[in-house]
């Protein structure tokens, strides 16, 4: 099996479902009130024929001898609950209302007052309309609409980020709503494309609406009628079609309409031609990888980050204690064993970086595609496989690629990585040990197993393992926990959740909706952090105006990752780099940091 060169972070472990949202003691009172208004509207009636049998009774009483009416309230209440010390009336009204007063009051109270009490008490047998209730506490949050794999990641980023949520769920037996209520999230259980229930999500209060439903359709009738209760408010769709989603953005802003698939392709991609990718963002035709690392005794990184910086062609996003603190990352920060860094750069320069961390004398596997190695074999061409492939065929160098496609596939996907240069077309089952080795799998540096299915991916990879014990492999699966289980139990440590991947760049396009022209394009997690890319101009605001690449980091702390000027295109610039009012290019930053700035309208 492939061994852990160092002691590196895996790029796919999740922390436990511990997160959770506030519930004070201010919200959880605005929650009963309202809960408990909207149960007397539901009892109007029996609370009506219970005032009305009270006034009743106070009314004969008033008229027959009680001096007042506070004490004729008292003495027919008295009489309702069978307690009254008068004698009996002589008259026949009084006589029928001594008999009848009583009975009605049983059954008003019966069916009103103590039914209604039950409810109160017992929220667990109307969860639904509790949810509501609580829903009406939240303002300036997301509304998340569908509780998918992606929709369940997208609700968890944004709570580790400190933004509030609340979800449209069709139905309350879905299989995350157990989930998203153990993290205090309302779920409002409707249609999230009609308006009862984006109002009883608080659309009003709403910054933002997320449509992550599996289906084109039913996202962009949800983004209309958010859109046409609330005109002007963000609306971030899930979409696949990419001809959709450029026509999509005219409608609802640039940054408003994602793929999923489109939005892990990239970083599959680097992980098939690297290794502990976690996360890659594509810059034109590059790919700007995010690794992590824990510093290891005896590393070569040492000393100043800074120096480590200017001379190595990478940043550091974060740097965390082993306890976990996280820690400035500044001109008199240095490497330390046991730290946690999160680094960012071209891939060349982050396997630099690995093998500088790698302590012992086991052999260490090839980093990259080599001459006699130079084949990526990526076996399903589907949504996600045919964009793998064709971002792998779109680089400077790209290496040999074989896709593997199941006998009888006339699908789209298969004709259109038909037509790119370098890739080849096997048909048959990838999971057959015979079917590697015709495609030439000694020769291969790595495997991509990217149908949509875990099971079948699973058996993919230890297929491919079975005939070359040392081969790369990357892996997609949906459930993050298989994820961890095939890191531990068989060593592929480049396994990758799509919806994990995805579900950055949704929360934070929702959020930062304040930008000049739209959101994020793409976004990432590291260390529970949201990192957010865009592209920047400095002409419009100045931000950047005269100012160097090093000052844009201690000031904004955003990092610029890519510049463009005067035709030429400068990957990772230099420190001392000053940013000129016509430049363009490429930046990331926290999210936080990005949104620091929006108040003041600065970032584009």
């Amino acid at each position: 099996m492939e061994r852990n060169p160092g002691v590196i972070a895996s790029p796919v472990r999740q922390r436990p479902f511990t997160i959770r949202q506030r519930r004070g003691f201010w919200r959880l009172l605005r929650a009963n009130l309202y809960d408990f208004a909207l149960l007397l509207r539901q009892s109007w009636f029996t609370l009506t024929l219970f005032g009305i049998v009270l006034v009743v009774g106070a009314g004969y009483e008033y008229q027959h001898g009680h001096p007042d009416l506070t004490s004729a309230l008292y003495n027919a209440l008295q009489l309702l609950i069978f307690q009254s010390s008068e004698p009996f009336p002589g008259d026949v009204v009084g006589q029928l209302l001594f008999f009848l007063l009583p009975l009605l009051g049983l059954l008003v109270i019966v069916q009103s007052t103590l039914n209604l009490g039950r409810r109160v008490l017992d929220k667990g047998s109307r969860q639904e309309a509790w949810q509501v209730s609580l829903a009406t506490t939240f303002s300036n949050h997301v509304i998340v609409c569908g509780l998918g794999r992606i929709g369940l990641r997208v609700v968890t980023r944004l709570i580790e980020a400190g933004y509030e949520v609340v979800v449209i769920e069709r139905s309350f037996q879905s299989r995350f709503v157990a989930r998203a209520l153990g993290m205090h999230v309302p779920v409002i259980v409707g249609d999230a494309s009609e308006a009862l229930a984006l109002r009883q999500a608080g659309l009003t209060r709403a910054r933002a609406v997320i449509a992550d439903i599996n289906n084109d359709q039913l996202n962009i009738e949800i983004a209309l009628a958010a859109r046409s209760l609330r005109p002007g408010i963000r609306a971030i769709l899930r979409a696949f079609n990419e001809d959709l989603d450029r026509n999509l953005e005219k409608i609802f802003g640039p940054d408003s309409a994602f793929s999923h698939s489109a939005l892990a392709a990239p970083t599959l991609a680097a992980a098939a031609i690297s290794r502990e990718i976690s996360y890659a963002l594509p810059i034109g035709n590059d790919l700007i990888g995010v690794v992590k690392l824990t510093i290891a005794k005896g590393s070569q990184l040492s000393g100043s980050i800074r120096d480590f910086e200017a001379s190595s062609g990478v940043l550091i996003l974060d740097q965390r204690t082993s306890t976990g603190k996280r820690l400035l990352v500044g001109p008199d920060s240095a490497f330390h064993v046991g730290n946690h860094m999160t680094f960012i750069g071209a891939l060349p320069a982050l396997e630099a970086i690995r093998l500088r961390n790698i302590v012992g004398s086991d052999p260490i596997p090839p980093q990259h595609p080599t001459p006699d190695r130079n084949t990526v074999v990526v076996c399903g061409i589907g949504k996600v496989g045919y964009r793998v492939i064709e971002r792998l065929a779109g680089l400077q160098n790209p290496p040999d690629i074989v896709a593997i496609s199941l006998p009888g596939d006339e699908s789209t996907f298969l004709r259109r990585v038909s037509s790119l240069p370098g890739v080849t077309i096997a048909h048959g089952d990838a999971r057959d040990p015979a079917i590697l080795g015709q495609i030439g799998l000694d020769h291969a540096y790595s495997v991509v197993a990217a149908t949509s299915d875990d099971l079948t991916n699973l058996q993919i990879g230890l297929a491919a393992r079975g005939v070359r014990h040392d081969v790369h492999l990357v892996v997609r699966v949906f459930s993050d926990t298989l994820a961890d289980e095939l890191n531990s139990a068989f060593a592929i440590r480049t396994t990758y959740s799509t919806s994990n991947l995805a579900s950055p760049t949704l929360a934070a396009a929702a959020v930062l909706h304040g930008l000049d022209d739209g959101g994020v394009n793409r976004a990432f997690t590291a260390t529970g952090r949201i990192f957010s890319s865009d592209e920047f101009t400095a002409l419009p605001t100045g931000l950047m105006d005269g100012l160097t690449v090093e000052q844009i980091r201690v000031k904004y702390r955003l990092l610029i990752l890519s510049l463009d000027r005067d035709g030429g295109h400068i990957l990772l610039p230099p420190p001392a780099t000053t940013i000129h009012a016509s430049d363009t290019g490429t930046l990331v930053a926290p999210l936080e940091a990005i949104e620091a700035l929006i108040p003041h309208g600065r970032v584009r």
